[in-house]
């Protein structure tokens, strides 16, 4: 029998905790990376480029799986079935084997066209071609992580992000300086250096993943348990993964449109080089302090998934209510003081973490009004497919990226605005993405929002409409 002793408060605490120190660390990549010597903004926009992409083919094979994979093995594992939990996992390791080592043969093909063509930056091929191994091992390990949340193991995708972002900061930095004492710190091969050591973290992390479900493979189940059919196993997680993953390539796109627009905008305007370097300063540095809350927040989305559908499970409205009620005053207490931070002192965030590169400031400070609206969309989105609708953040974020993309071009292209036309943009693309899924939030629970609300012991969920 598998053993289950992780709760749902037990889970955001390890995935926060995690993504404390996965977040540090990357702060620590992020600063060494723009302070070096030879790498700076030019050097944030080569990876960056070529990183979008590889996110992106990364999102088709891989995005959306965890939450999907948890949702099935939890409902299964609450009425006992655990031998159908072995089944899904393994069902999804042959599917998406298969998958991400197609997109990683596509991905390697196309890499000198994509680079030349679309990114308008050459030296991304090699950075792309470095990558492109690493989807095969992050698509299983997505798999394994979704086990892992499902029977409330979720330490262990906790201890496996963690694991990867530390390599990922030891070897970057080993690479790129030994990289820039040979070669005079030619920004183009410490590039291709630090994308190296990111696979290398990647397939380090995979391994880590493995060892854990060897170890729970172990376990003895009942043998005489009946299980469903392959076909029904794929229909029930593909009708759960197609609506999770699309939405997740629409947000990695989403973010491509700034690599796509940025700099073919604004290189006749202010030189191509000027324009490379807006682009990392925005890609790198900006996305980087505004991702920050968002991933701290994305442990409450990730451990909602599996909690409310397994209280559905058990018509646990109560549960549900309590979970709900602690995720949206968790959400606030990140999301609020973050933003006031960012808005007010971006200049001094930028020149203690970017003493040699400080340009951004601005950018940051009107940045930062995307954030509480970023942050609820996540968790509002993991209460949605916990209760098993996924096609209401899809619906939301094609629209949000239809209109991010057309004001990019207008925006940018005004030679008042130039490059805060992109923050512009994702803020107007991220309202309109909350308050869709804000309505349909609404339509399945009947509640008010407020701050107060929010943040008093009194229930915000009544009269649930879920099992209707």
């Amino acid at each position: 029998m598998i053993k289950r002793k992780e709760n749902f408060w037990q889970g955001i605490f390890y995935l926060m905790t995690s993504q404390i120190i996965v977040k540090i660390l990357g702060m620590v990549y992020s600063l060494y990376l723009t302070n070096k010597k030879g790498f700076g903004d030019e050097g944030n926009a080569i990876c960056m480029s070529g990183f979008q992409i590889y996110a992106l083919f990364l999102g088709l094979c891989s995005f959306g799986v965890p939450n999907s994979i948890s949702k099935m093995v939890s409902e299964n594992l609450e009425i006992g079935k655990e031998k159908e939990c072995f089944k899904i996992l393994k069902v999804a390791l042959v599917v998406f084997t298969t998958i991400s080592f197609s997109l990683c043969l596509i991905l390697y093909n196309l890499s000198g066209f994509i680079a030349n063509k679309i990114l308008l930056i050459d030296a991304s091929e090699d950075i792309l071609k470095i990558l492109a191994p690493s989807l095969v091992f992050s698509a299983v390990e997505a798999v394994f992580r979704g086990y892992f949340n499902g029977v409330k193991k979720i330490s262990i995708s906790a201890k496996s992000a963690t694991i990867e972002q530390v390599l990922k900061t030891i070897f970057t930095i080993i690479f790129v300086e030994k990289i820039g004492d040979f070669t005079n710190f030619d920004t183009v091969l410490m590039a291709k250096g630090s994308m190296l050591a990111a696979s290398i973290a990647t397939i380090s992390s995979f391994i880590y993943c493995y060892i854990k479900y060897r170890q729970i493979s172990k376990i003895k189940i009942e043998k005489s348990e009946k299980t469903k059919p392959v076909r029904i196993i794929l229909k029930e997680m593909f009708s759960i993964l197609i609506p999770i993953s699309i939405t997740s390539m629409f947000l990695i796109l989403q973010n491509n449109i700034d690599s796509i627009t940025i700099v073919r905008i604004l290189k006749d305007k202010l030189g191509e080089r000027e324009a490379r370097r807006v682009y990392g300063i925005i890609s790198s540095k900006v996305n980087l302090l505004l991702n920050l809350p968002l991933a701290l927040n994305g442990a409450i989305s990730v451990s909602l998934i599996p909690e409310i559908s397994r209280n559905i499970i058990k018509s646990d409205n109560k549960k549900i209510e309590r979970n709900i009620n602690f995720s949206i005053f968790i959400t606030l207490l990140i999301s609020i003081p973050v933003m006031i931070s960012y808005m007010f002192f971006s200049n001094i965030i930028m020149k203690i973490l970017f003493p040699n590169a400080p340009r951004g400031a601005k950018l940051l400070s009107l940045g930062s009004l995307t954030i509480i609206f970023s942050c609820l969309t996540q968790n509002i989105s993991g209460i949605l497919q916990g209760i098993g609708d996924s096609k209401t953040h899809l619906y939301s974020v094609i629209i949000g990226m239809i209109i991010k993309f057309s004001l990019n071009i207008v925006l940018i292209s005004n030679d008042k605005i130039l490059e805060y036309g992109a923050i512009i943009s994702s803020l107007i693309s991220n309202y309109i993405i909350f308050s869709i899924m804000y309505k349909k939030l609404k339509s399945k629970f009947d509640f008010k929002f407020s701050l107060k609300s929010a943040l008093s012991s009194r229930k915000i969920v009544k009269n649930a409409k879920i099992y209707n």
